[in-house]
């Protein structure tokens, strides 16, 4: 029987970076997972975990805020080459 490794799971610290990294509000956020905007709350607040596919979707989401960083992190080298330039 194939065996999955466990999803990561994510402290409210994380989920809040992950949901500003991605520039969502709560209820923005709350869309994504198709779970209440106190659900997020809950999560970002350590009063709730996420379980099942919201932990898939969170690794997802987490990728995409990480490439976001990456990509204003870039425009903004440029901006700043092309201001001393």
């Amino acid at each position: 029987m194939k065996t999955f490794p466990r999803a990561k799971i994510y402290t409210p610290d994380q989920i809040r970076q992950i949901r500003q990294g991605l520039r969502d509000s709560r209820s923005e956020f709350a869309r994504r997972f198709l779970v209440s905007t106190e659900t997020v709350k809950g999560w970002e607040i350590g009063r709730r975990n996420q379980q099942g596919p919201a932990l898939v979707i969170m690794q997802q989401l987490e990728a995409i805020a990480d490439e976001k960083k990456r990509q204003r992190i870039g425009t903004l080298k440029n901006i700043r080459r092309r201001d001393h330039a």
